[in-house]
């Protein structure tokens, strides 16, 4: 996601990203990645779906969790070193950074401090702002992936420092995404590739701009499609292992008492089952237009709500169970009642982002410049044209809302609820109960984490070290 959608939506749209901090997507990553390469292999697509999707969900369903973090740790390694030599690449093919900077205020790719308060833009300071910060919310507080790295450490102050380090991480590898954008674009601002129809979507910008410009460096494009094909196996094996243990610990656990020896052959088995659905999805991903903004709207639809529901629970103790399950139902519904009609307008046509100024004044062949004018489709309703950075904002709003309502309809004999399960940002809007505090005992976080880690600390070395 970062090494390819990232730059090309930074060349068409400008820089407002410089306030993004999005993790390598799931699903999309395969079909996102195995696209960029028609230009470079011809191999057929969905050949390259077949080989490289049955390759990761083999080392993941034998080697489980061990398998993963090994692979991570050096498919890590790998991409921070092809993020590094396509910038250094970059920068030396255009002249120097200052060049870069220069060209791309000229072309208005760093309008960064745009105030314009309309929610139907496609982006602005307020709606990066606003949007991207819930959209990082929702998947780096409750996110199961995430959660599962975070507790798998020995003490809580670990856990807080893996954060700081991914956070740090995440922010450099987002600002060198940027700039490499920003470098595309002063080399193909007087020939624009898209509107030239050199290529096609957006995921084909960046390998077009590695083959450009690496013609005459040995192995360099090997390196460079390496490291894009390490991004994709790590955040796909991470997600895979995830979902295989959440679905056990969740409805196998629940109704199947397996043994030892069982739970690892239901790990595999329910991983191998997970990687072929999500490698049947990677398909409808062709008919659906830009990846960047579908992973962002679906982000929206599925995340918001649950991260609405964790909101509601922590903040406000009135929220019972009925209130944040049909709060987060009613909240998926409205969520999918705009988000899927804007997917459609998309498809139509019928919904077109502008991108800032291109042009196709220095390309070597005669070709017709499209120029996009945006009064001749039809608008779609307001609700319809907000910007797909809001939908994991309307969700949560929405998820709240709900819960609140439904639980103040519902709240009939409801036990208080005790301090220990709510976040220490309200504590002091609490009122003080001495029967609340002594009816029951709650571990700490601290003594919480302790505990599991030890308990997954001997389920892992009993299912895994076969």
């Amino acid at each position: 996601m970062f090494l390819l959608s990232l730059p090309a939506d930074v060349y068409q749209f400008g820089s407002d990203l410089l306030w993004l901090s999005l993790l390598v997507s799931k699903i999309f990553q395969f079909y996102q990645i195995l696209t960029s390469t028609i230009p470079a292999s011809g191999v057929n697509t969905h050949v390259i779906i077949v080989i490289f999707s049955g390759v990761c969900i083999f080392y993941t369903a034998i080697g489980g969790l061990k398998a993963v973090i090994w692979t991570d740790a050096l498919q890590f390694i790998i991409t921070i070193a092809t993020f590094l030599a396509v910038l250094i690449l970059g920068i030396k093919s255009t002249g120097g950074i200052l060049v870069v900077w220069q060209k791309a205020l000229d072309g208005k790719r760093l309008d960064i401090f745009d105030f314009n308060p309309d929610p139907t833009k496609r982006d602005s300071f307020w709606i990066i702002l606003i949007g991207v910060t819930v959209n990082v919310m929702s998947y780096t507080t409750i996110d199961q992936s995430f959660v599962q790295k975070f507790l798998s450490v020995a003490t809580f102050r670990n856990s807080a420092l893996s954060m700081v380090y991914y956070a740090v991480g995440v922010i450099i590898i987002t600002i060198i995404s940027i700039f490499i954008g920003l470098i595309m674009y002063v080399r193909y601002s007087e020939c624009d590739l898209f509107t030239s129809g050199i290529i096609e979507t957006n995921e084909q910008l960046v390998p077009y701009y590695v083959l450009d410009v690496s013609r005459n460096i040995p192995g360099f494009s090997g390196l460079f499609f390496a490291g894009l094909f390490s991004a994709a196996l790590s955040a796909q094996s991470a997600f895979l292992n995830c979902l295989s243990g959440t679905i056990y610990e969740d409805f196998v656990k629940t109704f199947l008492k397996p043994t030892n020896h069982d739970v690892s052959k239901i790990l595999k088995i329910i991983a191998l089952i997970t990687g072929i659905i999500s490698f049947s999805m990677t398909f409808l991903i062709e008919i659906l237009g830009n990846i960047f903004p579908l992973y962002i709207s679906l982000l929206g639809l599925t995340c918001g709500p649950v991260l609405g529901i964790f909101t509601s629970g922590i903040l406000f103790p009135t929220t019972n169970a009925k209130g944040a399950f049909y709060g987060g139902i009613g909240a998926l519904l409205i969520a999918a009642c705009i988000v899927i009609p804007i997917k459609y307008y998309e498809i139509q046509g019928i919904l077109k982002y502008a991108p800032k100024p291109l042009s196709t004044n220095n390309c070597s062949l005669n070709q017709t410049t499209f120029i996009f004018d945006e009064n001749e489709a039809r608008e779609p309703h307001f609700i319809f044209r907000i910007s797909f950075y809001y939908f994991t904002v309307i969700g949560t709003a929405s998820s709240v809302i709900f819960s609140l309502i439904i639980s103040y309809m519902t709240n009939k004999n409801d036990p208080p609820v005790d301090k220990a399960l709510l976040s220490p940002v309200i504590h002091f809007l609490l009122p003080r109960d001495e029967a609340v505090d002594n009816k029951v005992k709650y571990n700490t976080i601290e003594q919480a984490l302790e505990n599991l880690t030890a308990s997954s600390d001997q389920v892992v070395s009993t299912d895994y070290a076969e």
